[in-house]
């Protein structure tokens, strides 16, 4: 479990949690009543990684596997106020992943992601702007103008042993 309390720098992509897992990202922030897009996490750049952010009201999140997309955006704009949004993405055995997103422990989009990469970008991660945009949606630095108060990653504790091979193959592969 990795709590983030922003405002913070870039984080260096041997500093962020494992995205090979099953994950959860919670982001507890109060929402402005108007303007409020902006990228909330995002890991990665236009090449691989994943996005959180909220665009024309609405929650979405993006799985950027080397440009083929997974685009999963709630179905209703967010509320103003202090909340709590997640993206939870759950790993199968075959690594693939189903997405739901939550406002409030409400699900209030879903998708599925044909296969987890076993290594994202080595660029990295911001919270509250997107300094390398993982897609076309927005430019940087999207920055979110809502208040964060902490970014939550919750990665699964018991690894399979495909997730162990493919984490030793992901941290060979960023030695090299």
């Amino acid at each position: 479990r990795c709590v983030y309390y922003p405002p913070i720098s870039h984080i260096v992509a041997d500093a962020c949690p494992s995205a090979i897992r099953s994950f959860t990202i919670s982001v507890a922030l109060d929402h402005p009543a108007r303007g409020g897009d902006g990228a909330l996490v995002a890991r990665g750049n236009s090449n691989s990684g994943f996005v959180l952010y909220v665009k024309d009201g609405r929650l979405a999140f993006d799985y950027n596997a080397f440009h083929e997309h997974v685009l999963v955006r709630a179905a209703r704009p967010l509320a103003a106020g202090k909340q709590s949004v997640e993206v939870r993405v759950a790993r199968a055995a075959d690594r693939s992943a189903e997405v739901t997103l939550l406002a409030g422990g409400e699900a209030i989009g879903s998708g599925r992601i044909p296969r987890l990469l076993v290594l994202l970008s080595s660029t990295g991660m911001d919270l509250g702007r997107s300094l390398a945009p993982v897609n076309d949606d927005y430019e940087a630095p999207f920055a979110y103008p809502g208040r964060i108060e902490t970014v939550t990653f919750e990665v699964a504790e018991s690894a399979t042993p495909a997730e162990k091979s493919a984490e030793a193959e992901a941290k060979a592969r960023a030695a090299m």
